[in-house]
């Protein structure tokens, strides 16, 4: 059964030193290594729904991106027809939303461009508000990476660095007490670490943070026509 990978969602699970004959059944956000042996070549049908990678030195890794079904297709040695595999990414008993998560490796200091994230479907349980939806991708798209970003792993935004020149804003607030953020026109708010406080758009250009615990974060504050604001929010523990 697919686990999820400590450094986010996926893990690889060995299915088995040969393909079985039943469908290959993944969740969304998670990662299985199979084993076919004599592998020369792998293919699969629909790209958006799982991807295969045959680099790795133990097996073909398959990565669910989500829901549906697709082929994957193994050449082995000199055959030139493949033996085909169905494999079935479901989501079925979970709740999951559409995020962008990496195509590639993303070193620090990447430009985040178009190709380089795609649409996955994750569970919701998994998901925070520092995640970049698919809906938000023209929000996200040119801004560098502060921190290296591994292939398949979502987009947060708490690793993008804001394309604004001036300094990045501050605030302080205690643990249990409530502050604001004003920004024109904004329409979505992100967090880095929702465990420090959590924060949602209260009025029209006016977002509440309430102070959970004591910490540093991120709040990302994203308004009409692609327009944002970095903030750095303290908590403190000290109660005032």
């Amino acid at each position: 059964m697919p686990v999820f990978r400590p450094s986010f969602l996926a893990a690889l699970v060995v299915v088995s030193t040969s393909f079985a004959a039943e469908p290959i059944k993944l969740f969304p956000g998670t990662s299985r290594l199979v084993v076919p042996g004599g592998a020369t070549r792998v293919a699969i049908g629909d790209p958006a729904i799982a991807d295969v990678d045959a680099t790795a030195k133990d097996g073909i890794v398959l990565t669910a991106l989500k829901a549906g079904t697709t082929t994957l297709k193994v050449w082995k040695g000199k055959a030139t027809e493949p033996e085909a595999f169905d494999v079935q990414v479901e989501t079925a008993g979970w709740d999951v939303v559409s995020v962008l998560v990496a195509t590639r490796d993303l070193a620090e200091g990447s430009v985040v461009a178009p190709a380089d994230v795609r649409e996955a479907q994750l569970p919701s349980a998994f998901i925070t508000s520092s995640v970049v939806a698919t809906k938000s991708q023209s929000y996200a798209l040119g801004h560098k990476t502060m921190l290296p970003i591994q292939k398949g792993d979502p987009l947060l935004w708490s690793a993008l660095q804001a394309n604004l020149p001036a300094a990045p804003h501050a605030l302080t607030v205690s643990v249990g007490k409530v502050g604001t953020l004003s920004f024109k026109g904004v329409s979505k708010v992100a967090v880095g670490d929702p465990s420090v406080l959590d924060a949602r758009v209260s009025s029209p250009g006016t977002v509440q943070l309430n102070a959970r615990a004591a910490g540093v974060t991120t709040v990302v504050l994203l308004g009409e026509g692609g327009t944002r604001e970095d903030w750095t929010v303290t908590v403190t523990a000290e109660k005032k």
